[in-house]
């Protein structure tokens, strides 16, 4: 590739357009601090973290589809919408392609088991996560994690914006969403 063609592929990175399909992204961070953020409030309102167990769905475990950007926005009523505008396309652009759960996910004060939790009467009877890919700015500096959590009575989402700083990512900003 010559210098110019360089520049292009560049230039079109850090405007958010276009992601290098070889980064490496730090997904076992970023799901890890949001089940340890999400997990207490899902388990307060399922009632079903007493044990202190999460289970994390494989990939594509109980995942629908990715909610349309208006439900989205009435979830997230607080969020800067600037700042997260290109997490979340890369976390729908992510979504439309396969991707795996990394190894390595933890929580604290859970125990992180990725597998199905056990099934009773009405479905699933332990918390549960299962989460859409993560998406990333194109500065790796803040990311968007989604996931489905259960069980609740009709469903729920958590979403998470992740900062990295001084190395670590934190989370800046939580919505737990219960569906009516």
């Amino acid at each position: 590739m010559n210098r110019i063609g360089l520049i292009v592929v560049l230039s079109l990175v850090a405007s958010g357009r276009v992601f290098p399909a070889d980064v490496s992204y730090p997904n076992a961070e970023v799901l890890s601090s949001c089940i340890s953020a999400g997990a207490p409030k899902a388990a307060t309102y399922g009632g079903n973290g007493i044990d202190g167990v999460v289970y994390v769905l494989p990939a594509g475990g109980a995942t629908i589809g990715l909610a349309n950007e208006g439900q989205v926005r009435g979830e997230l009523h607080s969020a800067n919408w600037e700042a997260l505008s290109g997490p979340l396309q890369n976390l729908r652009n992510r979504t439309s392609k396969r991707w795996e759960l990394p190894k390595g996910i933890s929580a604290a004060a859970f125990r992180v088991e990725v597998a199905e939790p056990p099934k009773g009467q009405f479905g699933y009877e332990h918390l549960y996560f299962s989460f859409w890919p993560p998406g990333y700015s194109a500065d790796m500096q803040s990311s968007v994690v989604r996931a489905f959590v259960g069980p609740t009575f009709h469903g729920a989402t958590i979403t998470c914006e992740l900062s990295l700083r001084k190395g670590l990512w934190v989370v800046v900003n939580s919505w737990f969403t219960p569906y009516a």
